[in-house]
């Protein structure tokens, strides 16, 4: 009786761990479909939108994920440029397209700063997979908002996700050419601001994670945008 009681456990054990995962694979099928909205970041994209609805049209939008969510101090750093930060903690690229009708298109920029990097890995997406749905990002963006310059930020080396420094290099060199083969975008690469002569991660740039920039990362930010951001005044 007691065995039959165990093989009983055993079985139910079994039965709600597959159901868990069937779930789990769904809810990410879902996700990288572009099928699932989050309800919770759909509130927290509402109440950014709201806090610039009382900004001019026209200004530089940041629109990317945690690294310019986090980056509490942007809109200081980038004076005497006019900025907003209408960064996403998590964000992979279907989302910002899912988002865009609330952060991005009523603001109508005349430039924006794009920033997606290791979430579409993290998600299961492979590079080709990853190039693919930038390109389709690239194409709706523009054609909502076909008199906007796109600045490209290149995917961080992160310490944090090293095991996707391959991926993200990969598609860097892709995006490096697709911006080049059109005149209203423009790439911005850091990567040799942050990694080391050797090649190796500064994990000095990044909080404990090894994900997010620090304020010293930050800096080396600031200056390689502002430099692009002085490249176009002069256009």
């Amino acid at each position: 009786m007691k065995r039959i009681k165990t093989v009983c456990k055993l079985l139910v054990a079994f039965v709600l761990a597959s159901i868990i995962v069937v779930v789990v694979l769904v809810y990410l099928w879902l996700r990288n479909a572009g099928y699932w909205v989050d309800p919770m970041k759909e509130q927290v994209c509402s109440k950014l939108a709201a806090s610039y609805s009382d900004r001019p049209k026209g200004e530089i939008v940041f629109y990317g994920a945690s690294n310019f969510r986090m980056w509490e101090t942007m809109e200081d750093d980038m004076q005497p440029y006019t900025v907003q930060n209408h960064g996403i903690g998590g964000a992979t690229d279907e989302e910002l397209m899912q988002y865009a009708d609330v952060l991005l298109y009523p603001f109508e920029p005349s430039i924006v700063f794009i920033q997606t990097g290791s979430n579409d890995n993290v998600a299961g997406l492979s590079a080709d997979q990853i190039m693919k749905n930038k390109d389709k990002m690239y194409t709706e963006f523009h054609s909502k908002l076909p008199d906007a310059t796109f600045v490209v930020m290149s995917g961080l080396p992160l310490p944090g996700r090293a095991e996707y420094w391959d991926s993200i290099r990969e598609v860097n060199s892709y995006l490096e050419q697709y911006c080049r083969e059109r005149d209203y975008m423009e790439f911005v690469d850091a990567t040799d601001e942050m990694l080391q002569a050797d090649g190796n991660f500064r994990k000095e740039l990044f909080i404990y994670d090894g994900i997010h920039l620090n304020e010293e990362g930050h800096d080396v930010w600031t200056a390689v945008i502002k430099e692009k951001l002085t490249e176009l005044d002069k256009k």
